[in-house]
């Protein structure tokens, strides 16, 4: 008859002091080795699991899974108050493509009231350049697709003789027809704009 032999459990303490005999050890002692090689107790472990779910929770607070997107483009934020769309694709100068979330409030309120036209600008020094806004249309001829803004001198040392592009196209829409009632209504849609800068400043 054949004698079943089975290994002698230890203590996970008398495995690490008698360096001569092979270690046995259950899936509980395991997991209590491990620990200790981390140095953390199960005090320890809890206080780092509380200390992870209360950082879990402060991420997913509803206020900031969806934040105001408050931002100096738009002091008033893009979820309540988002900037108007464009109403097509605008390039500016020599070909700058402008994007909306890269605009303000306001040049995206002018760049929507600007039409296709000749016009003539001021410059920083004071002194008048031309500038041709051009439009496309899509294949029905009605569909605006884009608009291109034209003007000399878009790049080098000269440019730094321009304006703002706010005051560009200020001056562009002052040249169209009821321009200064266009503007004026600008002013009114851009007058809680203007109170939320203040306020933030």
């Amino acid at each position: 008859m054949t004698t079943k032999k089975t290994a002698k459990v230890v203590t996970v303490e008398e495995a690490l002091a008698d360096e001569t005999q092979p270690i046995t050890m259950t899936q509980a002692q395991l997991v209590e080795l491990m620990r200790l090689a981390a140095g953390n107790s199960d005090d320890a472990i809890r206080k780092q699991a509380e200390a992870q779910a209360l950082a879990n929770k402060e991420v997913f607070r509803p206020e900031n899974l969806n934040p105001p997107l408050i931002s100096a483009l738009n002091p008033l934020g893009d979820r309540d108050h988002p900037r108007p769309a464009f109403k097509c694709k605008f390039y500016w100068a020599s070909g700058y493509d402008l994007q909306q979330p890269q605009q303000t409030y306001e040049e995206c309120l002018l760049l929507n009231a600007v039409i296709p036209g000749s016009y003539r600008v001021e410059k920083a020094d004071g002194s008048k350049m031309p500038m041709a806004v051009e439009a496309s249309y899509g294949l029905d001829g009605v569909t605006l697709q884009e608009m291109r803004f034209h003007f000399p001198a878009a790049g080098g040392e000269q440019q730094h003789d321009h304006l703002p592009m706010r005051l560009v196209l200020r001056s562009i829409i002052l040249q169209q027809p009821d321009g200064r009632k266009t503007v004026a209504e600008i002013d009114r849609e851009l007058a809680p704009v203007r109170e939320a800068e203040a306020a933030q400043a």
